[in-house]
């Protein structure tokens, strides 16, 4: 019986399974709703923004993102930042970005969160977003009324173009004829899907490097000298101070870089 029991687990690890919380490889219904044809890659999801792209700018409700910027020790006074933002991945918590509403370039702007993984997918391709930005640009540029207890949304979304990592005036000096990169067509021609016994989809841990000096290799995964580094699943069922000591929990996106969503 024992030699059944050891049978049937282990062909269950090779088997599909109805698409449920459990088994999002072949597709979920994530947090509003939307159908995700399937659980994106580590790769994928850390891969950074284009240096120069273009999407849709929605905005955080009041106090949020300055207290993700607090929560994660990004003090905006310090890397001379007008607010903070978010991005879809997380490899870019820590840049800075310029953003372009109408004709005007403002920043810079401290990247301090990032998409869940199992929501970059509809972030990016349902709702088109490139970026977004604090309660108080968003007053700035129109799109909500003052807060006091509440607030009214004139616009839930503007079209802008964002530089990431590098400002208008050097970016343009070097490149005067470039147009920026759709987001969402940047996503779709890259974006892989996870197989479900895929050993590259371990949990990302920080690895203590506050600043991003330059992207990541294609190998990012395998050298300590980059800022994250996946682990194996069993690492957690075999040594859980691994992650501790790291203060994780401090630096993940949203603080649930441990869930697949």
């Amino acid at each position: 019986m024992k030699t059944i029991m050891i049978i049937i687990l282990a062909l269950s690890m090779f088997l599909d399974f109805p698409n449920d919380d459990s088994n999002p490889y072949n597709g979920y219904e994530d947090s509003w709703g939307n159908w995700v044809p399937g659980l994106i890659t580590n790769e994928t999801w850390m891969k950074p923004a284009p240096r120069y792209t273009s999407g849709k700018m929605v905005f955080y409700g009041p106090y949020a993102m300055d207290a993700t910027a607090a929560y994660r020790g990004i003090n905006y006074q310090e890397k001379g930042c007008l607010g903070g933002i978010s991005l879809m991945s997380p490899i870019d918590i820590g840049k800075k970005a310029w953003v372009k509403v109408e004709d005007l370039w403002y920043g810079p702007f401290c990247v301090v969160d990032c998409a869940k993984k199992g929501d970059m997918y509809s972030i990016v391709v349902t709702r088109r977003e490139a970026v977004e930005v604090n309660f108080d640009f968003a007053h700035q540029m129109g799109m909500v009324s003052t807060f006091n207890g509440s607030y009214e949304v004139y616009k839930w979304y503007i079209d802008v173009e964002l530089l990431v990592n590098i400002n208008p005036h050097t970016y343009f000096k070097l490149y005067p004829n470039n147009k920026p990169t759709s987001y969402i067509d940047f996503f779709l021609e890259t974006v892989e899907y996870a197989e479900r016994n895929s050993w590259k989809e371990g949990r990302i841990l920080w690895i203590g490097r506050e600043e991003y000096s330059h992207f990541p290799s294609d190998e990012y995964w395998e050298t300590h000298d980059w800022i994250w580094k996946v682990w194996g699943h069993m690492i957690y069922w075999w040594d859980n101070t691994k992650y501790i000591s790291y203060d994780i929990i401090k630096h993940m996106c949203k603080n649930e870089l441990l869930e697949w969503r």
